[in-house]
């Protein structure tokens, strides 16, 4: 693979400085096949850590590279990835160059990628390099995720209101739980950092002590994992979800079913904001004392967990 890749540059010096690296520095005639062979142990080794992503574009039989494809992550703000290409002289004369980047976009959708740059195709050389560096999108994302975890833990509503201005649809039952967390006593024990699975999708666990868990007495403390869903850098959907114990759930329902008052009261309107989440939280809490204390609590349930 070497050789192909060596025999493709080599062919198309002069075409590649003009129109893939816009300088004399790559590819040149005294590159030998040490350095050949560094190169691409090099990006061999970027490819196994998920730094970046080269491709060898070659014909069927795999005799000749006919171009190259580059995924890297993005040093301008606003773009999760950027993406150069090259072909050889023979093949840009013979407009395989057109062919490729068309392919590569359609390729591209089924990646994970919000905002994908072209420099020299979808966005001109010089608007390109007018961009000053700085954080790329999956970092401006984490970015807001932690601030947003910030928001959620300061009892602010309306701090938290504004990071929910584009999640439209998630805004009243996130604000309802940040009242219930109020209400229920949370305290943080233990953030970690914000994890990126995408720059769309960045998920933040976090394990707390709250008062309905200490009511059932079982030692446990919950992790809420938030879910942010990002378009560009909005957050535009935000979904939770717990390691709750079985009996937390068992407790939820023996409340239901015992204490009718307290759904018909504190608990009315539950998740919207017309309801009253602190109160619920609180009446949540000592419906959980008195299923703890009742003869259907499972007596191994200090064990769950």
């Amino acid at each position: 693979m070497v050789d192909v890749d060596y025999e493709a540059y080599m062919s198309s010096i002069d075409h590649l400085q003009r129109t893939f690296t816009r300088s004399t520095s790559w590819p040149t005639a005294d590159i030998d096949a040490a350095a050949a062979m560094l190169d691409m142990e090099t990006e061999a080794k970027r490819f196994s850590a998920r730094d970046s992503f080269a491709y060898g574009v070659l014909t069927p039989d795999g005799d000749r590279e006919r171009g190259c494809i580059y995924i890297q992550p993005s040093t301008k703000p606003g773009f999760d990835a950027v993406v150069k290409l090259w072909v050889t002289k023979q093949e840009y004369d013979d407009g395989f160059d057109v062919e490729l980047y068309a392919w590569t976009q359609r390729w591209l959708e089924d990646w994970p990628f919000v905002s994908v740059a072209y420099p020299g195709r979808s966005i001109e050389w010089s608007e390109w390099d007018a961009l000053a560096d700085g954080p790329s999108l999956i970092e401006q994302n984490l970015a807001t995720a932690e601030a947003f975890i910030d928001a959620f833990y300061s009892f602010d509503q309306q701090r938290l209101l504004s990071y929910l201005e584009t999640a439209t649809e998630s805004r009243e039952g996130i604000a309802y739980y940040q009242g219930w967390a109020e209400g229920g006593n949370y305290k943080v024990l233990e953030r970690a950092g914000c994890v990126a699975e995408t720059a769309a999708l960045i998920r933040c666990p976090i394990t707390v002590q709250d008062d309905p868990v200490l009511a059932l007495e079982t030692g446990f403390n919950v992790t809420d994992t938030f879910a942010l869903s990002f378009s560009g850098a909005d957050i535009v959907e935000i979904d939770t979800s717990s390691n709750d114990q079985p009996v937390y759930y068992q407790a939820r329902d023996w409340v239901r079913r015992e204490m009718p008052e307290v759904m018909s009261g504190a608990c009315k309107d539950y998740g919207s904001l017309a309801g009253t989440p602190g109160d619920c939280a609180r009446a949540m809490t000592a419906g959980y004392k008195a299923f703890a204390a009742s003869s259907e609590f499972p007596a191994s349930s200090e064990e769950e967990g």
